[in-house]
């Protein structure tokens, strides 16, 4: 769109009295007609933020809205003008796909060009962009036969990538463009939102389970999204054999109480596929409180602890994991499978904020972790996903912290005793990594009988264990911050020296 386009809808927007045509022609230095032709143009947009554009006979044209809508269309106005200069690509693409996942209008090219502000090559790119994301997502960009863009997927893949799409603009965008991206949705309505969260509370009550914080905000979100859809008339429609499997469950009678909650107090009826889509969602959520096998599929146990051998024996092959109940190891594995599992057959998701963050900086666990890629392949025909093996990296690191030994030390002190077990005290108090054993006399020390411990802490600088104990540390009695956390970085630094061996492969 012309920049001209922008001016004109600013002027009208500011102005709070008639213009003629002759007078916006005047102001805006083009001819009658110019004008008259770009009202038609500026009309819809106009439209589209919520103003209306009156135009009467002989005596000019006009904004009609009132002062709070009207500020807010200028604000839009005004940083689609900062676009002209270079609207972000990510900020275009995001954009698109919004008007693509919750627009109730088809978008065709000469919408976008009039919408975007840039040239038709930045457009066709941006387009190609958002069809690689879509794809990614199993979901088609076509066009009618008028031209129009519209999405070829099933239900269950259109809400999947609603909550991608929240989740991109949030790791993408400032929180101003987010708020702006995102506000206009249902998806920041705080109705919506609410009532979500209701919902959320009572399949915890129902299924006497409480979600970890990430899954259980992540649910709010998604019932939001499938509460939406069903009001718009979008339903999901699963196989008969999925829906046979779900119907199994010995958890699929308590789903009929949660539809009973939604049907009386939001007048929304679920669907029998419905019903087995938001059970499927729920067991493949993780909890921090409930029965163990709350979410176990009964057809499914052999072929999840199979899984959890074969990694459990990747795992000991790795690392020396000395956690000291191997059946307790083996119940988290059991259960981490069994939710990823239930994501697997019911064609659900995960999403971890970090996975990439963890996924660059930790490639020793990557590495073990990739080797788990091919049991999912061969036993489930299923590729993991970044966020599927960022939470197998967080088990992983888990059980490696749960293994590590303290350091066995031995204090020495020369001054009085008193002072050693203020030292002692500090130390217990401030650097769990340490287990002082026992205090005694510098004098009365033996190299042979120091050298078993890990670490030495003297209260005077002595040369002779200083040279003969390379872990000894001159400790006063009283230590300033500064203090501490130059002695932090040396004790952690010896505490994963002495626990390096759990990890059997290197750092690259």
């Amino acid at each position: 769109m012309k920049a001209r386009i922008i001016n004109l809808m600013r002027l009208l927007v500011e102005t709070n009295e008639i213009l003629t045509i002759k007078e916006i022609a005047s102001k805006l230095e083009v001819s009658n007609k110019t004008i008259r032709n770009d009202l038609s143009i500026c009309e819809p947009y106009l439209k589209d933020l919520n103003v209306s554009l009156v135009k009467k006979s002989g005596v000019g044209v006009f904004i009609q809205a009132d002062e709070k809508v009207r500020l807010e269309a200028l604000n839009k106005i005004k940083r689609q003008t900062v676009g002209l200069m270079g609207y972000g690509s990510i900020q275009r693409q995001l954009y698109i796909l919004k008007k693509l996942l919750f627009g109730k209008v088809k978008i065709s090219f000469s919408w976008l060009e009039m919408n975007l502000y840039v040239s038709k090559p930045s457009i066709y790119k941006d387009i190609h962009e958002v069809e690689d994301w879509l794809r990614e997502r199993d979901i088609s960009l076509c066009k009618d036969n008028l031209g129009r863009y519209v999405m070829d997927a099933g239900e269950k893949r259109i809400r999947k990538a609603i909550f991608d799409w929240r989740t991109r603009c949030i790791k993408t965008l400032n929180k101003a463009d987010q708020d702006e991206m995102i506000g206009d949705t249902y998806l920041d309505r705080d109705y919506g939102y609410k009532r979500a969260k209701q919902v959320a509370r009572k399949i915890e009550e129902v299924f006497k389970i409480r979600f970890v914080p990430e899954d259980f905000n992540g649910l709010i979100i998604k019932l939001s999204i499938i509460i939406e859809r069903m009001q718009d008339g979008h339903y999901v429609t699963l196989s008969r054999d999925t829906l046979k499997r779900l119907t199994h469950l010995r958890l699929y009678g308590d789903i009929d109480m949660i539809s009973e909650y939604i049907k009386s107090n939001y007048h929304i009826r679920l669907t029998e596929s419905e019903k087995g889509y938001l059970l499927g969602l729920i067991v493949s959520m993780n909890i921090y409180e409930g029965a163990n096998d709350w979410n176990v599929d009964e057809d499914n146990v052999d072929l999840c602890l199979e899984i959890t051998d074969h990694i459990l024996h990747l795992i000991q092959s790795e690392i020396k994991v000395l956690v000291d109940r191997p059946e307790v190891m083996k119940r988290r594995v059991l259960s981490h499978i069994q939710t990823l599992v239930n994501q697997i057959n019911y064609g659900l998701y995960s999403y971890h904020s970090i996975a990439e963050n963890i996924n660059n900086n930790y490639k020793t666990l990557c590495h073990i972790v990739d080797q788990f890629k091919p049991i999912f392949k061969e036993k489930l025909s299923y590729d993991l996903t970044l966020s599927d093996t960022c939470d197998f990296m967080i088990l992983l690191a888990e059980f490696i912290e749960e293994s590590k030994r303290p350091l066995d030390g031995i204090f020495l002190y020369s001054h009085k005793y008193a002072d050693a077990k203020l030292s002692i005290e500090t130390l217990k108090n401030n650097f769990k990594q340490v287990v002082i054993h026992k205090a005694i006399p510098v004098d009365a020390y033996k190299y042979d009988k120091i050298k078993a411990y890990d670490i030495v802490f003297i209260d005077e600088s002595y040369d002779e264990i200083l040279v003969n104990h390379k872990k000894a540390i001159v400790l006063p009695p009283l230590l300033s911050f500064a203090d501490k956390i130059t002695l932090f970085d040396r004790i952690c630094h010896y505490y994963e020296e002495k626990n390096f061996y759990l990890i059997k492969i290197t750092e690259d």
